[in-house]
């Protein structure tokens, strides 16, 4: 029944709790969207600005004052040409596998961190550790099996963005020093 649905959060709503319901859930999931988009509109440019600051190949993208401009113009127009190339529910799916590897490299390296550096102050405890952390490595694992199951290329798509943005860093590393 639900095989193709793209909606179907507000599908399920419909059938759990009936149609004005449903309504409200789907705008709490409009409301999420837009959240994660203002989020990652707010968070991307800076990110490339602070490159901008720390590495000479990409100074162009340090902030002049306070906001990024340059890199939100380049993220901008990215995004655009991401979309007209390759279709938006592909990008979606690119994004979200991208995003998760991202995220799993992050709480990879913690716990590198925390196994190389014992001794280094933790201000944030972690109740049961490493449990936490393994448990987010398996489910993000289970994302991107299922992402590659489900839409093999838009996966290879963000593989392969990985790959190139890995491969970029080593020289740029290598330009800041």
């Amino acid at each position: 029944e639900m095989k193709g649905v793209v909606q179907m959060g507000h599908v399920a709503s419909v059938s759990l709790f009936g149609k004005e319901a449903a309504r409200f859930t789907s705008g709490f999931f409009a409301i999420g969207l837009f959240a994660s988009v203002s989020a990652l509109l707010w968070a991307g440019p800076r990110v490339l600005g602070a490159m901008g600051k720390n590495m000479r190949a990409l100074h162009f993208f340090a902030p002049r004052k306070d906001v990024p401009h340059n890199a939100l113009i380049f993220q901008a127009v990215l995004a655009l040409i991401l979309v007209f190339a390759v279709g938006f529910r592909e990008l979606i799916t690119a994004t979200q596998t991208g995003l998760t590897i991202s995220s799993s490299l992050v709480v990879a390296g913690c716990i590198v961190l925390r196994w190389r550096h014992p001794d280094l102050p933790r201000p944030v405890k972690v109740p049961l550790y490493p449990l936490p952390p393994l448990i987010f490595l398996a489910m993000a694992g289970f994302v991107i099996v299922r992402s590659t199951i489900a839409d093999p290329s838009s996966t290879m798509i963000a593989l392969g963005a990985v790959l190139v943005c890995t491969l970029l860093w080593f020289p740029l590393k290598r330009l800041r020093q």
